[in-house]
């Protein structure tokens, strides 16, 4: 199983196994190659974003740690994320999910997916699984960022990267055709984040 990365690590920082593509944003349509587990694209958290994400997720947690889901279809994401949201929803936050759910529904082939958006502090950790069932895509827009279980194949068992704020992870689960038991995966980061979910079919 491949990790694709959209961009070239400096020397020595590439695992083994690796195999490296364009810094765009459809590096996400390679999660639709079956022999591809995982997907990272490496991006800077969006300019527009940086003002309003940390405000935003200090709104979310006044009143505890927040956690919303809904179902959405096709690249219906960022609709579907505005009515979880305190009015008025930043249209920097809505615009950037619209891209990813685009992409992210067309590296699945479409279909009806489950949106979770996630606003943890303290010990909290998202009500997801660590490993999904089939495909997710993950974003942190403020916080730490996440940290990334790789496939065994890109950088051995149990390796975990850390992916600074603004990066998108996008893996597959053991339902997905050909991908083993032991895949990629989410491990816990340090809190308080934001973090945007996107999951296929009924979610992980």
């Amino acid at each position: 199983m491949l990790l694709i990365e959209s961009y070239r690590p400096p020397v020595g920082e590439a695992p083994e196994g690796v195999l490296l593509s364009a810094a765009l944003p459809a590096v996400v349509m390679q999660l639709g190659r079956p022999e591809v587990a995982a997907v990272l694209w490496h991006r800077p958290l969006p300019g527009g974003l940086a003002g309003v994400t940390a405000p935003l997720l200090a709104a979310l947690l006044a009143a505890g740690p927040f956690h919303r889901s809904c179902r959405f279809a096709g690249n219906g994401a960022a609709a579907m994320l505005a009515p979880l949201l305190p009015a008025p929803a930043p249209p920097d936050l809505l615009a950037n999910c619209a891209v990813l759910g685009a992409f992210f529904a067309m590296a699945v082939g479409g279909g009806e997916g489950v949106l979770h958006l996630a606003a943890l502090a303290g010990g909290a950790a998202p009500r997801w699984p660590v490993q999904p069932a089939g495909c997710r895509l993950l974003a942190a827009y403020a916080g730490p960022g996440l940290a990334a279980r790789l496939p065994p194949e890109a950088g051995g068992p149990g390796a975990v990267r850390r992916l600074p704020r603004g990066t998108v992870w996008a893996l597959k689960g053991p339902a997905c055709p050909g991908q083993p038991a032991a895949n990629a995966g989410h491990a816990a980061g340090a809190p308080p984040r934001l973090l945007l979910c996107l999951e296929q079919g009924g979610g992980g």
